[in-house]
């Protein structure tokens, strides 16, 4: 599983791919294969000198998968049959 990290802001966004195969109809004739989670953030670069922040920092991003972790439970519950 990807890690997440807990110390800066992450944005969550749903994205589609494409394989970059000639003979795939899902990429020639639509959006791409997915949607799938993949999250942004900010690695933090070097220390201002004048202290207010960070300079250099790179955007970073993450493939997670089709199900976001922190809807992995909700997910699993709706799937559950009811007894």
């Amino acid at each position: 599983m990807t890690e997440i990290p807990t110390d800066r802001k992450i944005t969550w966004q749903l994205q589609y791919h494409k394989c970059n195969r000639p003979a795939c109809g899902t990429c020639r004739n639509g959006p791409g294969h997915g949607p799938y989670w993949s999250f942004y953030y900010h690695e933090q670069g070097e220390p201002r000198k004048d202290g207010k922040g960070y300079k250099n920092g790179r955007l970073r991003v993450k493939y997670v998968g089709k199900v976001r972790p922190d809807l992995q439970e909700l997910t699993e519950a709706i799937e559950q049959p009811c007894s």
